[in-house]
């Protein structure tokens, strides 16, 4: 998917243009995105106060970005603040 992760204690996924990260793809049911969403600190009707975000990505399978071999859409939660300018050098 597009997006840096950054990790600095905790992991930090920032999307950003141009840049690729891989990861794994978990079917879950809505119980357990509930759950996600608490240990993730999202707040669904309050957004701009969580620690993270869920947010639709679009993602992509195979190992290089100009693999053709399938993709789709996926939740991932997203770092709801901001990175040092460092971090997308």
């Amino acid at each position: 998917m597009q997006g840096k992760l950054y990790v600095a204690g905790l992991p930090y996924f920032k999307r950003a243009h141009g840049a690729i990260t891989r990861g794994e793809l978990y079917l879950v049911d809505d119980t357990t995105l509930e759950r996600l969403d608490r240990l993730e600190g999202y707040r669904e009707h309050n957004p701009e106060t969580s620690f993270y975000n869920r947010v639709k990505v679009q993602y992509q399978h195979g190992h290089l970005p100009d693999d053709d071999t399938g993709g789709g859409e996926a939740w991932v939660y997203e770092y709801n603040g901001d990175l040092p300018e460092n971090y997308f050098k």
